[in-house]
């Protein structure tokens, strides 16, 4: 009986992780690289250094050396205050996406550094605003490493998304918790990670499939 009642959920389950992921990289893509790049920028005296630099250096280090299960539940009023709710999938969001843009942007900041200095001197002597700097420059030539950078975000929100069950927030890992490790039902348990691993495959394979391709159309990459 409770195996085929967990059988039933895990289409939901798995559609619900998938939102997470989902929402979860879409803004941290977007948050991270604006983090990452204003932070490059202020390492090459591009944007003058202030204390909101200083500021924003530190709060990215502290939140990804944070503890993931406790930092969403020490965001769950901040949730409930922005999204109306401190309990299921929408509670999960405003943590998942803060720590995943921490994540990213560091990720982003370390990247940008491998861009030879001598090509952004030339840009800036050209007269590119900061804008162009951000994307037709840093971006445009860093955007193999930006998409292992998002495969390897993906990966955590993955992570993320396990824990959110936490806060009731559903997906596989509140399936696994409540089918499986409450109930000391170790097959469910085991299907549920099998699923999970799959998932993580699937990202890591997308994530060096889409770095090959941009590598061998500028041709750095050799095809096997």
């Amino acid at each position: 009986m409770i195996q085929t009642k967990f059988l039933s959920l895990i289409p939901n389950a798995l559609f619900q992780t998938l939102i997470m992921i989902g929402v979860t990289v879409l803004f941290s893509v977007l948050l991270g690289f604006m983090g990452g790049i204003y932070l490059y920028f202020v390492d090459k005296k591009i944007v003058k250094k202030t204390f909101l630099s200083k500021s924003l250096g530190l709060l990215i280090d502290s939140i990804r050396s944070f503890p993931f299960s406790i930092f969403i539940i020490t965001l769950l009023p901040l949730s409930k205050w922005i999204l109306g709710s401190s309990f299921g999938i929408r509670a999960s969001f405003i943590p998942m996406i803060l720590a995943g843009a921490c994540y990213f942007a560091r990720l982003c900041h370390q990247t940008f550094h491998t861009l030879p200095k001598e090509m952004l001197e030339a840009a800036i002597l050209m007269g590119f605003s900061k804008k162009d700097l951000a994307l037709k420059l840093v971006l445009k030539e860093t955007l193999p490493m930006s998409i292992q950078n998002t495969a390897l975000l993906a990966s955590a929100s993955l992570g993320f998304s396990t824990m959110a069950g936490l806060v009731g927030a559903g997906g596989l890992g509140k399936l696994a918790m409540d089918y499986g490790y409450y109930r000391f039902n170790l097959p469910i348990l085991l299907i549920n990670i099998f699923i999970i691993l799959l998932i993580g495959r699937a990202i890591q394979f997308f994530g060096e499939l889409g770095f090959k391709k941009l590598m061998i159309k500028r041709g750095l990459y050799a095809k096997s």
